[in-house]
């Protein structure tokens, strides 16, 4: 097989597999629920920074010091392929620069793009310090997988869920077992225009110039372009066969190649390898990093030591002002967080808001935060009791998180968790108020947290116990007053509940199953 078919049979292999990986994570996300789409969950724990982040926390698996070694590996022998394989932001903007072709829109050829190195030096050392200091909020708008994170909640599943419905109630669902009416999923408005917002301007950005925030502002490009200046093979211009056509620079969809100096920034090149295919002389290869090139064929991009410490120094400032900014939007009451998330320190510090839980969440009652956080925790999931409450029986957010912020629990680990503790409120409440019956919050509560005890006039009333409540919110869910007369404030630290007395009588059993409300 001549080089030139290898190649480009080597481009439509990395182009069906990142097509793949791109509709698996996706379905993921709006939750199709089958034997094939569960597979993404392995790739959604290939992710780099979230890896990155496990590491840090300590939580080591087999399967992340596998799969981080694997990425840092594969980087050191063929550069950053991750880029156009594994990283779902990255196969969106190659998804949507190819769009306008599609639809004949006419588009520039890519062009030569400086290399930004001093910003790309700002961006890693930004990310570092996001990490050490645990102010996740510029990495989280920056880091690449939380942000198709965010697309696909905010966007994609919304509109699955619409396509869905509409072919459900056309065809009936006997055909496919994934094939049934499903519920829209509720965002705040911040929500869905954060990720419209993104997916806007990372649009722009592919039309205008490929794949240039990839080398300009993504943190994990800036790692991997670091470890690609270590690359075993690499891809160069052949001097003796080039005849500075262009048409390599032309596909570049990073702008890593200067057709007239015959020159390829390896540390840019994510190897999607269009260059190669499209050559008609074969002049761009794949060689051996320790082979002496001849001059000109790759250059190694170099971040000099002043552009570096303006950089550091640049970037360090801003970061020392921002937890006095952040400290004064902290509100006054604490969000309700997940399953699992530990502490408030442990939980924004290694969150990036990428939703996999918002969207997981079968009651939908895990929701994207505005500023109930504060402006560190924007977007950061928190828990509202609004529509739904957290199902005493299910783990599934603490078990699907990538980044380590939400740690794995047992569901029996899970059911004596608290993440909420139970407040009652008289003053809403229809029994002292009417003077009527209700204990729809005792009838519901899992833990007998909330409990009736005679009151007057033959009445029942609600009294609690925060002791052995999980802050499952079904008291504050199913309440009929508004304001709710039962509500669950949220904890800055998870403890465990005290497991509840089993051989009370005063339960809601003294209680007819009817109620008024």
């Amino acid at each position: 097989m001549k080089v030139h078919t290898l190649f480009t049979a080597l481009k439509w292999f990395r182009i069906a597999v990142a097509t793949v990986v791109f509709f698996l994570m996706a379905a993921f996300f709006a939750g199709v629920n089958n034997a094939v789409i569960s597979t993404a969950q392995y790739l959604i724990d290939l992710q780099f920074m979230p890896l990155v982040l496990e590491l840090c926390t300590g939580h080591l698996t087999a399967f992340i010091i596998i799969g981080f070694s694997s990425i840092v590996v594969l980087t050191l022998l063929l550069g950053r392929i991750y880029c156009s394989l594994l990283c779902p932001f990255g196969i969106m903007q190659d998804f949507l620069a190819w769009l306008p072709r599609v639809l004949r829109l006419r588009r520039k050829r890519y062009k030569p793009m400086p290399p930004l190195r001093s910003l790309r030096g700002s961006v890693l050392v930004l990310s570092a310090l996001a990490i050490i200091t645990g102010l996740m909020l510029p990495l989280l708008l920056l880091e690449p997988y939380s942000g198709f994170g965010r697309i696909a909640t905010g966007i994609l599943t919304p509109a699955f869920v619409k396509i869905n419905n509409l072919i459900a109630a056309l065809s009936g669902p006997e055909h496919f077992d994934w094939l049934y009416p499903r519920d829209m999923p509720s965002l705040s408005q911040t929500a869905v225009i954060t990720a419209s917002i993104t997916l806007a301007t990372i649009a722009a950005m592919s039309w205008f110039g490929g794949r240039i925030f990839c080398n300009s502002l993504c943190p994990v490009g800036a790692m991997l372009s670091l470890l690609s200046r270590f690359s075993l093979f690499r891809l160069v211009v052949g001097e003796n066969s080039c005849s500075r056509c262009g048409l390599c620079a032309g596909k570049c969809k990073t702008g890593c190649i200067d057709a007239k100096k015959r020159e390829i920034d390896f540390e840019r090149c994510v190897m999607c390898l269009n260059c190669t295919s499209v050559c008609k002389f074969g002049s761009v290869k794949l060689a051996l990093r320790y082979k002496t090139p001849s001059q000109g064929q790759t250059v190694v991009a170099d971040l000099s030591r002043r552009d570096f410490l303006i950089s550091t120094g640049a970037t360090a400032a801003a970061m020392l002002t921002l937890p006095p900014l952040f400290k004064a939007t902290v509100p006054a009451t604490q969000p309700i967080m997940p399953p699992g998330a530990s502490n408030l320190t442990h939980f924004q510090s290694r969150c990036t808001a990428c939703h996999l839980c918002v969207s997981s969440c079968p009651g939908k009652v895990i929701k994207p935060a505005t500023l109930e956080y504060g402006l560190a925790g924007f977007m950061q999931p928190r828990l509202s009791f609004k529509s739904h409450m957290c199902e005493y029986n299910c783990n599934v957010c603490s078990n699907v998180c990538p980044s380590g912020a939400l740690l794995p629990l047992p569901l029996e680990e899970k059911q004596k968790t608290r993440i909420g503790i139970v407040e009652y409120r008289p003053q809403f409440c229809v029994v002292p108020n009417r003077k009527t019956d209700c204990g729809a919050c005792a009838e519901h509560c899992p833990t007998q947290a909330v409990r009736m005890i005679p009151w007057k006039e033959g009445l029942n009333i609600p009294t609690t116990d925060p002791t052995i409540c999980v802050g499952c919110g079904s008291c504050e869910y199913i309440c009929p007053t508004q304001p709710k007369s039962i509500i669950v404030h949220g904890l800055k630290v998870q403890d465990e509940a005290k497991r509840p007395d089993t051989g009370s009588n005063a339960t809601s059993q003294q209680l007819g199953n009817d109620f008024p409300f």
